[in-house]
């Protein structure tokens, strides 16, 4: 599974976590109701065996104390501080959104446009390069030719028109894109990761 798909289930997983978590919880609780009323029951007890329950009271408390502390560390973690809920649901954001991307049906490039500039902001809110969250060559895409690849062309939809130059921010048919590349009159610098 690619670092794409992996980031896909971001979302599920915390969830899933977060879910787990607040059962843990209430489970607790509910044990530690049946704690209270065995306790009620010792004072009918002889000496020993009060001693034997305080000590299985005991032994059980320590256990919920260690599961509160995991769940209070996942809470903490993911939750701790306003920041950290931003991030976590940027990156959810993030994922959401590349995940529409790899999704695109190739049927209008303008569409493809702005979800690219949704993510660009999106990552620059998480502070990271949108090139370290999708490999822009992996785009969906009808195929390129090799000549358009340098324009940079980077998907272009049912109808020929291009995503294109180094921002992702030209729409251009890709018969116009051809003819400045065999004039020899490319308006971008051949960014880094335009070739395969």
């Amino acid at each position: 599974m690619g670092a794409e798909e992996q980031a896909a289930f971001f979302l599920t997983e915390i969830h899933e976590k977060f879910r787990n978590n607040v059962t843990e919880i209430k489970e607790i609780t509910g044990v530690l109701q049946d704690l209270k009323k065995d306790l009620e029951k010792m004072d009918s007890l002889g000496e020993k065996e009060i001693k034997f329950g305080i000590s299985g009271v005991g032994n059980s408390l320590d256990f919920l104390a260690k599961r509160l502390d995991d769940a209070a560390d996942f809470f903490e973690f993911y939750l701790g501080n306003e920041s950290s809920v931003n991030v976590v649901l940027l990156e959810r954001d993030a994922y959401m959104k590349i995940n529409q991307i790899l999704r695109w049906n190739k049927v209008d490039v303008r569409e493809l446009k702005r979800w690219v500039e949704e993510l660009e902001e999106i990552a620059g809110d998480l502070k990271r390069n949108p090139h370290d969250l999708l490999n822009f060559r992996k785009l969906p895409t009808i195929d390129i030719p090799d000549a358009a690849i340098k324009y940079p062309v980077w998907a272009i939809d049912k109808s020929g028109y291009c995503l294109a130059g180094s921002d992702y921010s030209e729409i251009i048919h890709i018969d116009e894109v051809l003819e400045e590349m065999e004039s020899g009159n490319v308006p971008f610098p051949v960014h880094s990761v335009s070739t395969r």
